[in-house]
């Protein structure tokens, strides 16, 4: 039995969600119209696109989109020979299959194509596997132009979670949303099958600017201002005046569009819509990773694969308005300028492009702005990326802290020791980093830090994410002061602190939870979704009407987001919690053998 607080039967919930979403899905395939569409009209952008990883994010395999060799080549990896091959016009590769075996499987699409390519293989159950062995696509004077494994200083046999053929390597939960456009997962968990579809096979430009038959509609026939088309026009004016170092966006604004619509695949996120609509809010439509371990190092420097979004908002850049296409074409991706030409747009080249400011010769690696405050670490084996928080290089936090710091990626033959003397004798000073000196110690449960903790919290100059993951460790320092933060924090305008808060107040007795209905009709649903589990077990015979049909409204929300993810075993342990909480041990169950 559910307990009386729940609105309806579970299976009548679930049969009205999962139809209004089928309705949805199926008016909103029409309205997508295709990026040739738009190139009538927009050639200069299309043929930008059409150079852009984004254009080249998924494409079916054929002689020519594939880069490997496929030439009866093989590859040695966890003691079995994995062999390359074409047969007529089609690619195969000969690797182990699920069961440890060696089968022949055809080559269904590539998946990206610099600086590597993945393969992926088609399943019956309409599931696609991303191959674990890769084409290093970079020139041969780089090292490229060879096979490699994901996981080259491992054996992943196909008795390891990260094998080829298992969940973490699955292209329609893990990958697709992001590499294709109007992306319909389509998971049924009473089969354990999927139908996904989608409306381009690749980053086109409805992915970003939502869909386009309005829009044409519009421009066949003009009349008034089109607004159905999401316009990422976000640049602003910057301008420097005189005595200035720093340019400064006229008008001060911190504009959120562009860098959200960015953010959505450009982030470290989990999904909470089957169909995100661009232009919305990006905490409505996803739940972003704080700056938890390993993920991110204690200061909020990238660990972990975490796709830019999570670095860039701790940035001084974001906090003065900032935006991707500040530095980026919107349409090639590519940097707007080389080397220091984009930094210096705004940074005034009279001081930051002196031996002066970064104590090196200038011409050398030391005097190029990225290098110092955009350390590169390579993921998947050949793919360095950028850190887009901006940090200054901090050598003795590396000492004390452990963390990393721009200096030893070229002066890797000093000790920390070191390079934290060489950096006080040319800076004057060791910048005392105050967040990863809270955090360190917040996260060591140090009693002597919660006042420290609290101010940094409350302090609106620091980055909300900053603030919001700091937020969290509240939860390991029960009291007054640390209860009245995260009440007040639960008014926060930034959904990061509403939803930290929450998590900050685990320890609150469900009985005395009744300050968290504040946020029944929050207006992202990234707090609805952490606040659900939370009221769950709450005794709800007390609560006005009104409340008690809000609750409600909550449940069947949460239930129908995370049966959209039900293909996630962590969902699964979710929603069987959930369900404990409401009083159905018997959903429960089936739930927790589903995850298994």
């Amino acid at each position: 039995m559910l307990n009386s607080a729940y609105p309806s039967s579970l299976k009548h919930i679930l049969f009205c969600c999962l139809f209004i979403s089928s309705l949805c899905n199926a008016s909103s395939q029409s309205e997508y119209v295709g990026s040739k569409a738009c190139a009538s009209c927009h050639d200069k952008e299309f043929t930008l696109w059409k150079e852009s990883h984004h254009f080249q994010a998924m494409q079916p395999a054929s002689s020519n989109t594939v880069l490997g060799d496929f030439n009866n080549v093989t590859f040695d990896y966890a003691g079995l020979q994995h062999r390359f091959f074409k047969n007529s016009d089609k690619y195969f590769v000969e690797t182990d299959n699920k069961n440890g075996e060696l089968q022949q499987f055809e080559v269904s699409y590539v998946f990206g194509f610099s600086p590597l390519q993945q393969y992926l293989i088609a399943f019956a159950d309409g599931r696609y596997q991303a191959l674990s062995i890769c084409w290093d696509a970079r020139p041969k004077s780089q090292g490229g132009q060879r096979w490699f494994h994901l996981y080259p200083d491992e054996s992943i046999t196909h008795k390891d979670p990260l094998h080829w053929t298992g969940y973490f390597q699955n292209w329609n939960s893990r990958c697709a949303s992001c590499h294709s456009t109007n992306l319909q997962k389509n998971y049924a968990q009473s089969t354990n099958t999927f139908t996904t579809s989608y409306s381009e096979i690749n980053v086109a430009c409805e992915a970003c600017h939502g869909k386009g038959a309005q829009h044409i509609a519009w421009a066949k026939k003009p009349s008034g201002t089109d607004k159905a088309i999401l316009s990422l026009m976000d640049r602003g004016k910057w301008q420097r005046n005189k005595g200035e170092d720093i340019a400064h966006r006229v008008g001060h604004a911190r504009p959120q569009q562009q860098t959200e619509t960015c953010a959505s695949c450009h982030s470290l996120r989990g999904e909470l819509s089957d169909s995100p609509s661009a232009g919305k809010p990006f905490h409505d439509n996803y739940q972003l990773r704080m700056l938890d371990t390993p993920h991110y190092f204690a200061d909020g420097q990238i660990n972990e694969e975490v796709y830019v979004y999570g670095s860039f908002i701790q940035s001084k850049m974001y906090q003065a308005g900032v935006v991707c296409s500040d530095c980026h074409d919107p349409h090639s991706g590519k940097i707007e300028a080389i080397e220091n030409t984009v930094c210096l747009q705004c940074h005034k080249v009279g001081k930051y492009q002196q031996s002066s400011h970064h104590k090196h010769q200038v011409g050398l690696a030391g005097s190029y702005c990225v290098n110092c405050h955009m350390p590169e670490k390579t993921y998947m084996g050949v793919d360095p990326r950028r850190d887009h928080s901006f940090p200054i290089p901090n050598p003795v936090a590396s000492q004390q802290h452990n963390a990393p710091n721009a200096c030893s990626h070229c002066h890797q033959s000093d000790s920390k020791q070191d390079l934290e003397e060489k950096f006080i004798r040319l800076f004057g000073t060791s910048l005392q980093n105050d967040y990863l000196h809270i955090l360190s110690e917040a996260r060591k449960r140090n009693p002597a830090i919660l006042n420290e903790l609290i101010a940094y919290i409350q302090d609106e100059n620091n980055a909300a994410i900053k603030r919001a993951t700091a937020l969290q460790e509240l939860a390991n320092f029960p009291s007054e002061p640390a209860f009245k933060t995260s009440m007040l924090m639960l008014q926060s305008e930034h959904a990061l602190l509403r939803r930290a808060a929450l998590i900050s107040l685990a320890y609150v007795p469900v009985s005395k939870r009744n300050g968290y209905v504040s946020l029944l009709n929050d207006t992202d649903k990234s707090v609805r979704m952490e606040l659900a589990p939370f009221l769950a077990p709450m005794p709800t015979d007390r609560f006005p009407d009104v409340i008690n049909d809000l609750y409600g409204q909550l449940i069947q929300e949460y239930i129908a987001t995370e049966k959209m993810r039900a293909d996630m075993p962590t969902v699964q342990l979710n929603l069987a919690n959930l369900y404990l909480s409401l009083g159905a041990p018997q959903e429960a169950e089936q739930t927790l053998q589903q995850a298994l």
